[in-house]
């Protein structure tokens, strides 16, 4: 691996982050605005749909800049199984095992999620995800030596 790719890497990371705030934006503004005609699993449903969509194409061009493509776009909603099934998991482990909060475990959960949807999505979009993402972890847990 070149000195140059973990700084890439670390980038791609920060711009996959900001992404998943336009993505929640997005996700809100949308619900808002359909929730008034729509009943609310339709209008999150709705919402949802928008949302993964702009997420999509935000990630194939801004945070792994690739072309948009059919198969990446079949693929694309296993990074959000990956999420959901991530942070499920761990908020059910700090609540249940390590009494935290509810509240404050789906914050921390969602955050914990995050490398591993990285990951998952890097994997979909670029197809070297989990092999050329190894370098992340030291990134994430503060080591880079």
């Amino acid at each position: 691996m070149t000195p140059r790719a973990p700084g890439v890497l670390f980038a791609q990371l920060l711009r996959f982050a900001a992404v998943g705030v336009v993505n929640t934006t997005v996700h809100v503004a949308v619900y808002g605005a359909v929730s008034s005609v729509l009943p609310y699993l339709l209008a999150h449903g709705f919402a949802t749909v928008a949302a993964m969509s702009c997420s999509y194409l935000l990630h194939c061009h801004f945070t792994f800049r690739v072309r948009p493509n059919a198969r990446r776009l079949v693929l694309f909603p296993l990074s959000n199984a990956a999420n959901i099934g991530f942070s499920t998991v761990s908020v059910a482990v700090l609540v249940e095992w390590c009494a935290f909060e509810g509240v404050f475990a789906s914050v921390l959960g969602g955050a914990c999620a995050i490398p591993v949807t990285f990951a998952v999505s890097k994997a979909v979009l670029v197809g070297k995800g989990l092999a050329a993402t190894r370098a992340m972890v030291p990134l994430v847990v503060g080591r880079t030596g």
